[in-house]
């Protein structure tokens, strides 16, 4: 049974929009960061691929080749070397932006637990109201009841 519940008053249901919208705004936020995660988790992903095939390259060519030519050793050693640098680079960068996520991701949490919270209490403040409001109609309902059952009894 729905009850008529136009006279309850939340008193804090101004913190409880602002905890959906703080609520919204992290999880856009997390969003853009997952997005951000994967295009670096990607970058990471090629430069490891690029220095594999590199090594992989440099290896080749010293079982087959008998006589080594510095010059072509050295730039292979100079492009992986700038490849390996590149990919600390970019772990370094996927690591700071794996934590600002996770921080992104705990605050998420936390507000959705104050929502919830805050949610517990309006269920609880409104089961308190709708006793109150079925006191209250007792209490008038046996007022009325005397007051009808006196005035029967006055000549």
């Amino acid at each position: 049974m729905t009850r008529d519940r136009r006279g309850f008053e939340y008193a804090l249901e101004p913190l409880r929009n602002v905890t959906d919208w703080d609520m919204t705004d992290a999880a856009v936020e997390l969003a853009a960061q997952n997005v951000e995660v994967n295009s670096q988790q990607n970058k990471v992903t090629k430069l490891s691929t690029s220095l594999s095939l590199a090594r992989s390259e440099v290896i080749s060519q010293r079982q087959y080749q008998t006589v080594l030519h510095i010059n072509v050793q050295r730039l292979a050693h100079a492009y992986m070397l700038q490849i390996q640098k590149t990919l600390i680079l970019a772990t370094r960068q996927l690591t700071n932006i794996e934590k600002e996520r996770d921080k992104t991701l705990y605050r998420l949490n936390e507000l959705r637990k104050l929502a919830e919270s805050l949610d517990r209490n309006k269920e609880q403040a409104v089961e308190e109201y709708d006793q109150s409001m079925t006191k209250l109609m007792a209490q008038q309902a046996d007022d009325n009841w005397l007051q009808r059952l006196h005035q029967k009894k006055a000549p």
